[in-house]
């Protein structure tokens, strides 16, 4: 049975989860509007950040002022997921700080609150969860093993959901 921390960390998770997914669905909903109108912009949500400015004082005949403001809506919806995001994300980072298994866990290269990461030249993060289990035989077995030595004795799907992305040669990003 899993402690009211436990379910707690992972409600948090949860809710992390789903904002990133509705973030990422609303910079696609940008993107793809603009795509339609002969405006493409770069993948990356930065690259569309930047783009947008300019984009948005383009002249009528570029964009219509309803799509400008369906634009600048979405765009407010943006700004509010990322503060969102950032609030349950720094909720998380506090609560693996001062639980004594993450702070456990995260000692394994690698391994942060919120994903996993493969080591070497691998940029990609292990999350979702879902993709934990699939992925896992990327990582060297002695991290893995470290890693299972660490998390002996503690729920396997809280450990899964307990993790984050640090990059192994420059610590936190």
């Amino acid at each position: 049975m899993k402690s009211a921390e436990q379910l707690n960390l992972q409600a948090l998770h949860r809710v992390r989860s789903r904002l990133v997914t509705q973030r990422t669905a609303v910079i696609n909903q940008i993107r793809g509007f603009l795509l339609e109108r002969g405006l493409p912009v770069r993948q990356g949500a930065a690259a569309l950040r930047l783009a947008l400015p300019q984009i948005l004082s383009m002249p009528a005949e570029s964009l219509s002022p309803r799509v400008v403001r369906l634009i600048q809506d979405l765009a407010e919806d943006w700004r509010y997921l990322d503060r969102r995001v950032a609030l349950v994300t720094k909720e998380i980072n506090e609560i693996a700080e001062q639980d004594a298994h993450c702070r456990r866990l995260m000692s394994a290269p690698g391994v942060g609150p919120i994903a996993f990461q493969v080591p070497d030249n691998e940029s990609q993060a292990i999350h979702p969860i879902q993709d934990f289990s699939i992925r896992i035989t990327a990582i060297e077995s002695s991290i893995w093993g470290q890693l299972k030595a660490l998390a002996e004795g503690y729920a396997a799907t809280h450990v899964r959901s307990a993790l984050v992305t640090r990059r192994i040669a420059g610590g936190a990003h």
